[in-house]
This record gives C-alpha cells, sequence and structure tokens, in this order.
C-alpha cells in the first residue's frame, strides 16, 4: 500500500522520536532537563561561562557544559545537535548561560552565536548619568553601581581612557552602542566593555589624522560630543565642527548652549525640573559659574559633555574647510551658518525675529 504524504510525515516523526528515545535511554522528552519547570520542562539549574573553541565539536561543547553544571547530559546535547543538523553550525566565544534554560534553548543560543542573554543600546549623545540610568532602566544593573566603576582607575588601566587629562571624567570615553552582556554583569565589566569598544572604533587611520592636525584626542571628543549635541542633520556635522575649531584657533569663547546644559545639570534642582539638557536657556543660565559654560570661559569644557558617534568624532577630526565662526538654527534642524558677526545678527532676525 502507498503511504500518502501525511501519513509519510507522521511516520518520520515517529521514527525520529524513537531514535532519539533510543539513542538517550531515556523514557521522557529529548529536550528536558531536572528538574522540571511549572510548564513541564526540564531546565538547567547552574549558571556559568562557558568557552566554545573554534573547531570544538558537539562532543567536546556538550562535556565543558555538563562540566560547568549547565546541563546533566552531554550526550543528549550531542545527539540533539545532530537530529537538528547543527554539527557545522556552532559558533565559537564566550558563553553565559543563566539558569532555567533548556537544551533545546543552549543549543539555539550557540547555533545562533548569543554569547550573552542581555542586551542594550546606548545612543549618541548621552551623558555618563543618562548611560547609567539607561542600563537601570533595562534591568541591566543599578545606576549607582555604574557611576561608582565609572570612578575606578583599574576599569580604565590599558585603554585611551587613560590619557586623558588628570583629574576629570572619563565622560566621552564610553562608545555609545549596542551591547550584549552577561546576566552576572558587574559595573566594572561594563565600563570596561564600553571602553574597549571605543578602542575598537579608533582605528590607525584616525589615530594619525589627530596626530597630524597637532590635536589631542581628549580635545577632538570634547569638539565631537558638542559636534553631536548640536548636529540635527548628518551632512552639517564637519561644518559645525569647523566653526568651534575656528573660535579655538581664534581664542573667542565656543558659546556653545550643550556646554551650558551640561554645566546647570550640576544642579539637582534643575535636572528635576527640566532634566538633564534644558531644552530652552535663560540669559541667566548664560552666566553660570562653571568650566563647562563656554559663554563665560574660553577654550574647551575640561572633558566632554557626552559620548559621542562615530559620524560626530570624524567630523571633528576632518572639520569642513570654512571661515565660519556663527550658526543659528532655521527651525527646521538645519542651520544656517556665518563668518561675520554682522551676517550672524542679520541671519538671527531672519531666522529667529530677534538676537
Amino acid at each position: 500500500m502507498r503511504l500518502t504524504p501525511l501519513v509519510s510525515s507522521a511516520a518520520a516523526v515517529l521514527l525520529v522520536a524513537l531514535a532519539v528515545w533510543l539513542a538517550l535511554d531515556v523514557p521522557g522528552a529529548a529536550t528536558d532537563e531536572d528538574p522540571a519547570d511549572a510548564a513541564g520542562q526540564r531546565v538547567s539549574t547552574a549558571a556559568a561561562t562557558i568557552t566554545v573553541d573554534p573547531g570544538d565539536g558537539a562532543r567536546a561543547i556538550g562535556d565543558k557544559l555538563a562540566a560547568a553544571g549547565v546541563i546533566d547530559s552531554p550526550r543528549r546535547f550531542e545527539t540533539l545537535v545532530a537530529l537538528f543538523g547543527y554539527e557545522a553550525n556552532l559558533a565559537a566565544g564566550d558563553y553565559d548561560f543563566e539558569a532555567g534554560l533548556t537544551t533545546t534553548e543552549i543549543i539555539e543560543r550557540i547555533r545562533a552565536g548569543i554569547t550573552a542573554p542581555l542586551v542594550v543600546t546606548i545612543p549618541e549623545g548621552l551623558r555618563i548619568e543618562e548611560i547609567a540610568e539607561r542600563l537601570d532602566d533595562e534591568g541591566i544593573l543599578p545606576a549607582v553601581d555604574f557611576l561608582i566603576a565609572t570612578r575606578n582607575p583599574a576599569n580604565w588601566e590599558g585603554t585611551s581612557a587613560a590619557g586623558r587629562p588628570a583629574g576629570v571624567s572619563i565622560e566621552g570615553y564610553l562608545f555609545p552602542s549596542t551591547y550584549r552582556l552577561s546576566a552576572r554583569a558587574t559595573g566594572d565589566a561594563v565600563v570596561r566593555a564600553m571602553l574597549e569598544r571605543f578602542d575598537d572604533q579608533i582605528s590607525p587611520e584616525i589615530e594619525a589624522a589627530i596626530q597630524a592636525s597637532g590635536r589631542t584626542l581628549h580635545d577632538v571628543l570634547t569638539i565631537a560630543s558638542i559636534v553631536e549635541r548640536e548636529a540635527v542633520l548628518a551632512g552639517e556635522r564637519a561644518t559645525i565642527a569647523s566653526v568651534f575649531w575656528n573660535r579655538v584657533r581664534d581664542v573667542i569663547a565656543l558659546q556653545a548652549d550643550p556646554t551650558v546644559q551640561y554645566a546647570i545639570a550640576a544642579e539637582p534642582a534643575n535636572v528635576l525640573a527640566f532634566g538633564y539638557w534644558k531644552p530652552v536657556l535663560e540669559a541667566a543660565d548664560l552666566t553660570y559659574s562653571s568650566l563647562f559654560n563656554t559663554y563665560v570661559v574660553i577654550g574647551l569644557p575640561p572633558t566632554p559633555i557626552a559620548a559621542p558617534g562615530l559620524a560626530s568624532i570624524l567630523a571633528a577630526v576632518e572639520p569642513a574647510t570654512t571661515e565660519f565662526l556663527y550658526f543659528v538654527s532655521r527651525g527646521d534642524g538645519s542651520h544656517v551658518f556665518a563668518a561675520t558677526f554682522g551676517e550672524h545678527l542679520e541671519n538671527v532676525v531672519r531666522f529667529q525675529g530677534e538676537e
């Protein structure tokens, strides 16, 4: 008798199930671990980190998982990998496994190269306190743990942050990016990961360009952070950077509003009322006493004011060639630039209606 496709499929499933049952010598679900959770799935009880080396096969990986207490049966792991057809798709890496995973979930993690379970994205333009809050909100770690870790000298040893001027924070060196983190990540580990990611982005070509410019990495990052907070349109980054570098060259106060926003956020009452970046500055804000207030102090502030992304860093490394010293918003995200104060006043009247 010829089997229908439906009967054939059912028979195949039964044969696979029987093969698993016989291979594992267990009268239960092949994907389960011991003990069982509320849904009947058997799960791992240990949390651990294991290293899958290049060339490791299912047997070697299963042995490592079992030795770490993540699974109880390396034979079950090896058999399931074979049944799924994943033998050639097990990615090398340092894997962090939390308790409560089934063998199937563990296999899928290794197949997909998911080395750690927690993912957080730190966008460009955040200051350290905002990064700490983001990590706290995402359930990665308490904000206070991160803030303490940013002040631990051991965390920036051997990174670019170690070369910044003495006595200042690591503001600007924590690279904005997407991070995959261990469920057991500490503040120290997260800070270190962000500093190392920053160093990964600063290529030898960028280092050479900074050296050729006669500027320091710290100064470049400071300008880049201001550009990050000022620029709305990507195409204006290099031009905005040129304005601030021209002002540095001519020993003119930068008069950058984001630096004032950063300065006044030192007052908890201001943060409570306006957040870390007060949307509309008042005349009194422009006279606030702070080394970060570039309306009061000529030159660069002591540190960057936020975490610049790579695009803003590149704009600060290679600014546009201009003689612009001023710019004003058109109100649509773009800016109009001027080389003289007279031109600037005309632009202010034209686009803002008042000086």
